[in-house]
């Protein structure tokens, strides 16, 4: 069975205080709403803790999603990396090596994230 399927890079920070008010936000926008696509952005001055807020929801809402996938946008190189991470979880690429199996499990990844009920 492929779900529950989480790509995280860290676990619950059990030193995180505060910032309620911003998790309370970002769930209500993720799950209290319609059921339509639903798009959280957490913006802010480098160093504020945007980092932090997230991976603290993702890690504490794990049971309310299936699947949850962090794909660093850091440098392409991370980008990718992470992504055919995400494609192999999946098993839509189990083992890719060159550069045009990581467009088409990039490829993959985005239809499967688009298309899925699950």
């Amino acid at each position: 069975d492929l779900l529950p399927c989480y790509l995280i890079p860290f676990g619950i920070d059990e030193q995180f205080y505060g910032r309620l008010d911003i998790l309370e936000r970002v769930e209500t926008k993720l799950l209290h709403e319609d059921e339509s696509l639903k798009v959280a952005v957490l913006w802010g001055m480098g160093g504020v803790g945007k980092t932090k807020i997230a991976l603290q929801y993702v890690n504490k809402s794990r049971k309310n999603f299936d699947a949850i996938f962090w794909i660093s946008a850091d440098n392409s190189i991370k980008l990718t990396q992470d992504f055919l991470e995400v494609s192999k979880r999946l098993h839509l690429s189990p083992d890719v090596d060159d550069a045009q199996d990581v467009v088409a499990a990039m490829s993959k990844v985005k239809t499967w994230l688009s298309t899925t009920r699950e």
